[in-house]
């Protein structure tokens, strides 16, 4: 049994996973299962909120959010898509998005927020998978630059860095992973909120804003 475990326990039955919410009411609650507590939004995409009784496996001693992030990337596997380090009410969370592939095509979108502190943490995962035709969201950019740059002498150059998981895509589609990735990511920051007592706890470290 860890940290808060212990704690929560001296005092009441109360299970760490009740003492975090999402106060959104466009989300389905589906209770917990397997030690997640599990909500799905009006996209149909699922959100699991799991409790880590350990402290955070994160970057420690770093100067900038900029060090941070790039020794968190190293440290992780598969596709990044970005991270970085941002205010969620009165919470400073770690971002992070991912992308895996699926089978037979297409990609599945993780968004997560770690909610650290110095001996436990709360990490709260968006899990958007591409449904139907895969692969439109880059066909229609990649048109979008042979159309306007079919006589450029560079054309493999720019193409090479057509960045199409970049946000300023999403409004365009709106219907993509990524896009609602990033779009319940926004709604689970403004949502979050946890019971007072866990804020009194130490926090984890991380660098200067």
């Amino acid at each position: 049994m860890g940290f808060l475990s212990k704690l929560l326990r001296r005092k009441s039955d109360d299970d760490p996973l009740g003492k975090f919410n999402l106060q959104d009411e466009s989300l389905e609650h589906q209770g917990v299962t397997n030690g997640v507590r599990v909500w799905y939004t009006s996209d149909g995409d699922g959100i699991g909120l799991y409790y880590y009784d350990v402290s955070p496996d994160l970057p420690r001693e770093q100067p900038t959010v900029e060090a941070f992030c790039a020794e968190y990337r190293a440290l992780m596997q598969g596709n990044v898509v970005e991270t970085g380090i941002e205010q969620a009410g009165d919470l400073w969370v770690v971002r992070v998005i991912g992308k895996v592939p699926q089978t037979p095509s297409g990609m599945t979108y993780v968004g997560s927020y770690t909610v650290p502190f110095r001996d436990f943490s709360y990490v709260v995962k968006i899990q958007c998978e591409e449904r139907g035709v895969t692969g439109i969201r880059e066909a229609v950019l990649m048109d979008q630059v042979l159309a306007s740059k079919r006589e450029a002498d560079d054309l493999d150059s720019i193409i090479g860095d057509l960045a199409t998981d970049d946000s300023i895509y999403d409004a365009d589609f709106p219907d993509h992973p990524l896009s609602r990735c990033r779009k319940g990511l926004r709604m689970i920051a403004s949502s979050m909120s946890l019971a007072e007592e866990i804020h009194r706890f130490p926090k984890f470290q991380l660098p200067s804003q």
